[in-house]
């Protein structure tokens, strides 16, 4: 029987984010991390994509692939995918 998957909310999510950016994110706390723009933090179109794909694969998750290049920060995507019911408010 396969493992369940961690459950998905803006916390769990800023959380795996910010582990996904490394050091580029160190000393970042959840609520600074949101607020900033992708482009700022280092992130790429590429590397959009990839954080994309880590997180339906971490999650469990069917993600539109342009998440990350539609929004310009976390709290956007976040935004979007509470939206549309993806993750719980």
């Amino acid at each position: 029987m396969p493992d369940a998957f961690p459950v998905a909310n803006s916390i769990s999510i800023t959380a795996w984010l910010i582990d996904f950016l490394g050091d580029r994110a160190a000393g970042l706390q959840s609520g600074t991390a949101v607020q900033q723009p992708f482009e700022v933090l280092g992130m790429d179109s590429v590397e959009c994509l990839m954080a994309t794909m880590g997180l339906e694969n971490h999650f469990g998750l069917t993600l539109d692939p342009s998440l990350f290049l539609r929004n310009p920060d976390l709290q956007g995507a976040l935004a979007e995918l509470m939206g549309d019911g993806t993750i719980p408010d």
